[in-house]
């Protein structure tokens, strides 16, 4: 296995990359050299994404030459970033490898990159607690008084037009 890659000291995330010899028979498909690549690499969860493009012709200045099948797989985790193209026929597999540093990581589990259904479902129930805790206590501050819940549907009316024309903007 050659392994070459660059580590900056500034950069938040340390990438690396490798070739590895396919396997003897090679794999028929994408779907089953995600799972060579999963054992072989010992990544704790199976592929987000595993995509087949087709052989095609390509110009290549005056002539015309056919293009093998590519494939391209992706193992992806809070904490990293797998990715793996393999040209049908070759003999070897580019892999390279991103771990993420620690604010990339956290912005994948803020995104749910990669996160398993516990975690999702878990930041998702925390999400719509805080919204409705923001709500229930809009509706207590007014007290129902008057003019504390004219200010609330002027400041929510004002905000949702706000919304809706920088939506128009885009």
């Amino acid at each position: 296995m050659h392994l070459s890659g660059a580590c900056e000291a500034h950069a938040p995330e340390r990438r690396t990359k490798t070739h590895l010899q396919v396997p003897d028979p090679a794999p028929g498909s994408p779907r089953e050299m995600a799972n060579w690549l999963r054992s072989e690499l010992k990544l704790d969860r199976p592929a987000e994404r595993a995509n087949r493009e087709p052989a095609h012709a390509v110009t290549w200045g005056d002539r015309s030459v056919m293009q093998p099948e590519h494939w391209q797989i992706r193992f992806i985790a809070p904490s990293y970033l797998v990715s793996a193209e393999y040209w049908k026929g070759g003999n070897t597999i580019d892999v390279e490898r991103r771990d993420q540093g620690i604010i990339n990581t956290l912005e994948g589990l803020h995104r749910a990159e990669g996160a398993r259904a516990g975690w999702i479902l878990l930041a998702d129930s925390m999400a719509g607690s805080l919204v409705l805790l923001s709500l229930t206590g809009v509706v207590l501050w007014t007290g129902l008084n008057r003019r504390r819940t004219i200010g609330a549907v002027i400041f929510l009316v004002a905000l949702g037009a706000g919304i809706v024309l920088a939506l128009q903007s885009l």
